[in-house]
């Protein structure tokens, strides 16, 4: 099976490890990208290698995609993910016509339940 795709699937039946998350977190698929930073922000997972992979993502030193949700869409999520964690320094340092995208997704229900 796709690694994409079996990851998907460990998510959605709670049935993968710190590993996977943080190696799933390379992968170039917002939705699988998107699943990850969920699961991440929800559960409060939190290794050294999350956070730097989060923060690359934000400060675009890591390719996320050219197609899809977007690669803007994506280092957003990826910096309300760090600040649901409690590492504000990347949302400090937006602009703030960025940090209001990134209070947008907070303040969604989805997220501000978790």
């Amino acid at each position: 099976m796709n690694p994409i795709r079996t990851l998907k699937n460990k998510i959605k039946n709670n049935d993968y490890t710190l590993e996977d998350l943080e190696n799933g977190l390379s992968y170039k698929n917002e939705f699988l990208l998107y699943l990850i930073m969920f699961e991440i922000a929800k559960k409060k997972l939190v290794s050294d290698k999350i956070i730097e992979s989060l923060k690359d993502l934000v400060n675009g030193h890591e390719e996320i995609s050219d197609r899809g949700v977007g690669n803007f869409t994506m280092r957003v999520v990826a910096c309300a993910t760090l600040k649901k964690l409690g590492y504000e320094n990347e949302y400090n340092i937006m602009e703030n016509e960025k940090k209001q995208w990134v209070d947008a997704i907070l303040s969604d229900k989805v997220w501000k339940d978790i």
